[in-house]
C-alpha cells in the first residue's frame, strides 16, 4: 500500500511540474508573441542621419555618430523622414555605401535644410491625416466603457461613412 502512494504522488508531482512548465512557459512565449507581433511598436524614430544634398526628387543622407548602431538606414523600401517642422517619404536607394545613402525623396510637408538633421520614420506617412494627405481635420473623443478616445472628424460629401481604429498604446488604461 506505502508503495502505491508513494507511486501516486511521484505521478501527481510529475503531473503538477509539467502542469506549472506548461503554464509557465505558454505564459513566456505568449508575452514574446505579444510583443513580438501584436502590440504595436512605439519606437518609430530610427537612425538619426544628416542631409548632405537635396536635389528635386532625390536626397543624400549620411550616418551621424548619433545613428548607434541602427542600419535601418541602408534597407530598402519606403520609409517616413521627419526633422523638426517636417515630413517626408524616402522610397528606393538610388546610391549606397558604407555612410551614405541616396534614395528617392517625397516631401509631405516642407523640405530639410542640407547639413541639418534628420530621423527615418518606420511609417510612410504622418500619423495625423491632415498632415498626412492634407486633408481638413477635426480632433474628437468618443467615450466607451473603457473610456474617452481621440479621434479625427474628416468631413465628407457623401451619406456612408467609416471608423478606423488602430493602435493600442494611445488608449487610456482600462479603469477596474
Amino acid at each position: 500500500m506505502i508503495r502505491w502512494a508513494g507511486w501516486k504522488a511521484a505521478v501527481l508531482l510529475i503531473l503538477l511540474v509539467a502542469v506549472a512548465f506548461l503554464l509557465g512557459g505558454g505564459w513566456y512565449f505568449s508575452n514574446l508573441l505579444l510583443k513580438g507581433a501584436l502590440e504595436p511598436r512605439r519606437e518609430n524614430l530610427r537612425s538619426i542621419l544628416k542631409v548632405v544634398a537635396l536635389d528635386g526628387d532625390s536626397i543624400t543622407l549620411q550616418v551621424t555618430s548619433e545613428g548607434g548602431e541602427d542600419r535601418s538606414w541602408n534597407k530598402d523600401g519606403i520609409w517616413g523622414l521627419r526633422w523638426e517642422d517636417g515630413y517626408a517619404r524616402v522610397g528606393d536607394i538610388l546610391q549606397i555605401d558604407d555612410s551614405k545613402v541616396v534614395r528617392k525623396f517625397f516631401p509631405l510637408k516642407g523640405e530639410p535644410e542640407v547639413g541639418g538633421l534628420v530621423r527615418l520614420y518606420l511609417f510612410a506617412f504622418p500619423d495625423n491625416p491632415e498632415e498626412a494627405f492634407g486633408l481638413p481635420t477635426q480632433k474628437v473623443s468618443f467615450s466607451s466603457t473603457l473610456g474617452s478616445f481621440p479621434a479625427w472628424f474628416i468631413e465628407g460629401s457623401r451619406t456612408t461613412w467609416v471608423i478606423f481604429v488602430h493602435g493600442k498604446r494611445d488608449a487610456p488604461p482600462r479603469q477596474s
